[in-house]
């Protein structure tokens, strides 16, 4: 399928994936959208590159509804986020989403084990 990207100067700006700290008492969110393994292969698929649902349904090997119903968890939980649009050669209007972060790590970055 191919698309048109929505003109713009500079193009889709991309996160720079980073590391997150989390106690393990804020994680639940996280863990929730990352609880099936649909979710986790759209993370991992982010990983090389920013796509549309269609896109990510194509590369996951999945159903666009079953992305459709995992990208809005993974975006509530600060996971991806949406970076630009593209036009369908319908002309159907397609949010293009990024990975947000890196890595995740549950636990106290400050805290360590050589004490």
């Amino acid at each position: 399928m191919s698309t048109i990207e929505r003109l713009s100067p500079d193009g889709f700006s991309e996160p720079e994936p980073d590391v997150r700290y989390l106690p393990a008492d804020d994680a639940a969110p996280i863990v929730d959208a990352l609880g099936s393994r649909t979710a986790q292969s759209i993370l991992a698929e982010l990983a090389d590159g920013s796509a549309t649902p269609t896109e990510l349904a194509d590369r996951v090997g999945t159903s666009v509804q079953n992305v459709c119903y995992h990208l809005p968890k993974l975006e509530e939980a600060g996971l991806v986020t949406v970076v630009g649009t593209r036009y369908s050669e319908k002309g159907a209007e397609m949010d293009v989403y990024a990975r947000e972060v890196g890595a995740i790590v549950i636990g106290d970055p400050s805290s360590s084990d050589d004490e």
